[in-house]
């Protein structure tokens, strides 16, 4: 575990910058383990494993990092595992040794040996280079320790470090990354104490050993420990000779195919936060179909073929259009430049029906106008997450005003809901998991629901009164935003009944729009929205 009172510095290995952050996981500090994996002592599997898609995006390993990440399914495939420790092996090297040049451009070359083979003793001490690995069982698991408060290879304390601006423990380069940062701190801080003298005439060859010790003992204990693995009686002595006997030892070496390995992933790339151009070519689709692609206009949008886009400007309609793609949900954001030409170019079709397309992605969700009954008392809240303002009771039943689903993998869904007071506010009904268990829908696709329910929203074949002071005016068609004028047939004043004919929905708003025949004409007029509030009183009464 990296000691928590390290003060930090702000270079980032090779590229003298601190762009790394860019790519960074930000998230809280996550206590829980969910999924365990536990852990045996062997490169690739050591610590316990916890789901990763709880500290940072899964995709992200999946096709940054597909070359260090430890497949406990083959466990007992040896060539697996040294393709493994032969990858990791390299990566350590090469952040080791630009982290050092970076700092002593006039280093000596047994210093950076030295220093890689420090750093790659630490990832070993901590973790037994273990950072991702897909469980025996499945899933995508990020090693941690110390009862789940250390993360990733170099354990790094995130109780500590989630409560500044950067969380690096997710980030396989950013979590190393901070680890040889802090190393060398100590590194430096150790090749300047008298206790790594230990004889007369000694060779610099021992006297780069004892830095090594030294730095470690102040990077597992804090700087007051620099001299600690000179007393064989301290407390912590057995941290001190575990390391020395894997740095001596070099167990990894039976691991790796050849020191001189080159690693296909580009650090260049990662550091500068422009992740399309760490993944391989062949896999970009695969990898853009995965994330939420935020584009330069302010736009999101999704692909499920790598090469067309599916797009929307409102959130509300984009959490509905997520669910197209099984691996978006809950997965981080991707920033796509004008300059990431091959996704910038894709054809675009943008999506504002927002109803629509919740019916598309979650076919088992209620839509607006059905009714759903709870099987429990459930809570109604002002806002999802927010204040109680009612319950339910087991068997109650509700038209459906509006929907949401969360945007993360478990989708769980909400509706909104109006108690025959006009209270409104939202019920949870649980994740797909949950089936039933929390309520049960009956479709209607705007059929009148039946007379035990309370009825807010206009159905197909029933009778609206125009309720506007001032009129409403039917038109030819729905207006729609940004577009062309339509044609107005004629004003319906206050009083008048329409036969409703159809009901359109559209836009994050849930706008209204009715084709209706009145005495003399068939006409659309605006009824209205279901959010935030439901708005229809203002505009018509439903008979």
């Amino acid at each position: 575990m990296i000691f928590k009172g390290a003060v930090l510095i702000a270079i980032v290995m090779g590229a003298l910058v601190s762009s790394i952050e860019r790519v960074e996981a930000r998230v809280p500090f996550v206590r829980e383990c969910t999924g365990r994996d536990i852990g045996q002592w062997a490169f690739g599997e050591g610590a316990d494993g916890c789901d990763a898609n709880r500290f940072g995006s899964v995709s992200r390993i999946k096709y940054i990092y597909s070359d260090f990440v430890f497949d406990r399914s083959k466990s007992g495939d040896t060539e697996h595992r040294k393709d493994y420790v032969t990858n990791v092996n390299a990566l350590l090297r090469d952040l080791a040794s630009q982290y050092m040049r970076a700092r002593r451009p006039d280093v000596q070359e047994d210093e950076v040996a030295a220093f890689i083979e420090a750093i790659r003793a630490v990832a070993h001490q901590e973790t037994y280079w273990s950072h991702y690995r897909v469980a025996a069982r499945g899933g995508h698991k990020l090693a941690t320790g110390d009862r789940n408060i250390s993360h990733g290879m170099m354990q790094i304390n995130q109780r500590y470090h989630a409560s500044k601006d950067q969380d690096r423990s997710f980030d396989l380069v950013g979590n190393v990354g901070f680890g040889i940062e802090h190393f060398y701190d100590e590194w430096d801080a150790a090749s300047k104490t008298k206790c790594i003298m230990r004889s007369k005439g000694q060779s610099r060859a021992q006297t780069l050993e004892n830095i090594t010790r030294a730095a470690y003992s102040s990077y597992n204990g804090g700087p007051g420990a620099v001299c600690r693995w000179t007393n064989p009686k301290h407390t912590w002595a057995k941290n001190d000779k575990n390391y020395f006997k894997k740095l001596k030892g070099r167990e990894w070496s039976e691991w790796v195919r050849a020191d001189d390995h080159k690693i296909a992933l580009d650090l260049e790339c990662v550091r500068s936060g422009d992740e399309l151009c760490a993944v391989a070519k062949e896999r970009m689709g695969e990898y853009i179909a995965s994330r939420p692609l935020l584009m330069e206009d302010g736009s999101t949008c999704v692909t499920t073929d790598g090469r067309s886009l599916h797009c929307a400007h409102d959130l509300r309609v984009f959490t509905c259009l997520a669910g197209l793609s099984a691996d978006v949900a809950g997965a981080a954001p991707l920033k796509v430049k004008s300059s990431d030409r091959d996704i910038a170019k894709m054809p675009r079709k943008f999506h504002e029906n927002r109803l629509e397309m919740c019916r598309t992605s979650f076919s088992e969700v209620a839509s607006i106008g059905d009714i759903v009954t709870t099987n429990l008392a459930v809570a109604i809240r002002g806002t999802i997450g927010g204040k109680t303002v009612g319950f339910t009771k087991k068997g109650q039943a509700f038209q459906v005003l509006d929907i949401e689903v969360d945007l993360d993998e478990n989708a769980e869904r909400y509706y909104r809901i109006r108690l025959p007071n006009k209270v409104e506010g939202w019920i949870s009904a649980g994740d797909k998991a949950a089936g039933e268990k929390f309520a049960s829908i009956q479709r209607l696709d705007f059929s009148a629901p039946m007379k035990s329910v309370t009825r807010w929203l206009p159905s197909k074949g029933g009778v609206v009164a125009i309720a506007k002071a001032d009129g409403l005016k039917l038109l030819t068609a729905p207006e729609q935003a940004g577009g062309s004028s339509i044609e107005t047939k004629a004003v319906l004043v206050k009083g008048t009944s329409a036969e409703v004919e159809e009901i359109l929905i559209s836009g994050a708003a849930n706008e209204i729009w009715l084709r209706v025949k009145t005495a003399g004409d068939v006409g659309y007029i605006y009824a209205g929205r279901t959010f935030p509030t439901l708005t229809l009183d203002q505009w018509i009464t439903v008979k």
